[in-house]
């Protein structure tokens, strides 16, 4: 017999965000430099602290939507599609601007550390705010 009452858990909302923060920002950027390495051949130790800074972003986003009584699977599913979108449409119009002349590759090359810097982890990111968080009873 649990000594909680129905529908409330040992972690609070406050420990659970801040957990979900610590998960992304070690298993983002955990990805992050995985795929730099592979991607774009080296790591980029550099890219953390903006990393970190859209996490906690993300983490805000949650949290205001938890406080709210905002579904968070509509928050997840919203989050993901526009990371989903920016990612896809960086690519799109880097590879149309793609060109073997000198320089001719610049916008295929941000488009790519977009998408291996940013939008990877941040899809992962949003997925692990959305697992710890969807369990916790709403506030508000």
């Amino acid at each position: 017999m649990s000594r909680f009452p129905v529908g409330r858990t040992a972690m609070s909302d406050g420990v659970r965000l801040v957990t979900a923060l610590a998960l992304s920002m070690i298993a983002g950027g955990a990805v992050q430099q995985i795929l730099m390495m592979v991607v774009m051949g080296g790591h980029q130790v550099g890219l953390l602290v903006p990393l970190a800074a859209f996490m906690l972003l993300v983490t805000v986003v949650f949290a205001v939507a938890q406080r709210k009584a905002v579904p968070l699977d509509r928050i997840m599913v919203l989050l993901v599609a526009v990371f989903s979108i920016a990612g896809a449409g960086a690519l799109a119009i880097g590879v149309a601007t793609f060109s073997p002349e000198a320089g001719g590759n610049i916008l295929y090359l941000l488009a790519l550390l977009l998408d291996v810097g940013f939008v990877v982890p941040a899809v992962l990111a949003v997925l692990l705010h959305w697992v710890l968080l969807r369990a916790a009873p709403a506030t508000g």
